[in-house]
């Protein structure tokens, strides 16, 4: 008895055919969303996240795009688009293109955090915008004009909010930052803005950038 033989996929090795197919597969998509459509299936909009957002970061109108899905037991926890109107703040962090659950987001900031506003004088660097972390960094006055060594007083801040004076006469250089501080760090946060240390942020890599 001749043994059965296991077929195995073929590989494309022309990239003509590769091309085909890639083409075939994005064509077999569209048609199935047009079929989608066409046929009456239900539909609800869901919020999704445009970038990653950190916990804290109050959510702006760039940060989150609406998209049609089917409805699904799996949207049924997802964060109804009308209360876009109103203030929000991440609770958990969210990935970027992920859909966003009521359970996420809050009306209010975190009770565990405090804000605090800080005068920064960074220019306009893209990492420092709403929705960012980053660790506050501060130095303590030292001789007439210099400061001493600078420490992180808080390893992770989010920064709500950011404005810069407008004019003429605005320094470019100098923005207003709004930061959630962890309660634990807030008493060594004011200390140093009370005390003329310096001030300074640097930003978190992969958290909310």
């Amino acid at each position: 008895m001749t043994p059965a033989r296991i077929s195995r996929p073929t590989r494309l090795r022309s990239p003509w055919l590769r091309s085909a197919l890639g083409g075939v597969l994005v064509v077999g998509s569209v048609t199935g969303v047009l079929y989608t459509l066409n046929t009456g299936v239900e539909t609800m909009t869901v919020i999704v996240a445009n970038s990653p957002l950190s916990a804290g970061a109050q959510i702006g109108e760039s940060d989150t795009r609406l998209v049609d899905v089917p409805v699904h037991p799996v949207f049924e926890s997802a964060l109804d688009p009308a209360t876009l109107s109103g203030q929000l703040f991440v609770t958990s962090p969210l990935a970027e293109g992920s859909v966003i659950g009521a359970n996420s987001v809050s009306p209010s900031a975190p009770t565990d955090d405090s804000t605090v506003t800080l005068q920064l004088s960074v220019g306009q660097p893209t990492w420092l915008r709403q929705g960012a972390v980053a660790e506050l960094w501060v130095a303590p006055p030292e001789g007439t004009n210099g400061f001493g060594a600078p420490f992180v007083v808080s390893p992770h801040v989010a920064i709500i909010a950011v404005s810069r004076d407008d004019g003429f006469a605005a320094d470019a250089l100098t923005s207003t930052v709004d930061v959630l501080v962890p309660r634990r760090h807030v008493p060594s946060v004011i200390h140093a803005l009370a005390n003329g240390f310096y001030v300074s942020l640097t930003p978190v890599t992969g958290l909310g950038q």
